[in-house]
């Protein structure tokens, strides 16, 4: 049976994430104004064709951070803080190890997965 404290409990810490995602989805929409609104259409085609690689540097540290959060709060809840935080410490050695060949990919190989994904000319060239 769920109490008013566990709800409570539970929308501390849920609100804060909807609204994470909300403000980055408000952010991407003016990014998109702005960026049309300066560079043109060119420029606008070029975050689109993009933005799937966003979305999965996205997905990936959304992912790590998640899972990590659930072992921590696991071994939290079972009162193991050290199991705890050493959870939140391989969280964050795992965003590391993802990020580094994540990054090296995309500054190496960005302009053939553009092209891959759909980018021609101008449009490639601002993608890039």
């Amino acid at each position: 049976m769920i109490t008013r404290s566990m709800l409570r409990e539970y929308l501390k810490y849920i609100v804060p994430t909807m609204l994470t995602f909300t403000l980055a989805s408000v952010y991407s929409i003016v990014d998109g104004v702005f960026v049309g609104h300066a560079v043109g259409n060119a420029g606008l085609a070029g975050i689109n064709v993009a933005f799937p690689l966003v979305a999965l540097v996205m997905a990936v540290g959304t992912g790590i951070g998640m899972g990590g959060g659930v072992i921590s709060s696991i071994a939290k809840g079972a009162g193991d803080q050290a199991k705890s935080r050493r959870a939140v410490g391989t969280t964050f050695l795992m965003l590391l190890m993802a990020a580094l060949p994540i990054m090296a990919a995309l500054l190496l190989f960005a302009e053939p997965i553009l092209t891959a994904l759909g980018g021609r000319g101008e449009t490639l060239s601002q993608a890039v």
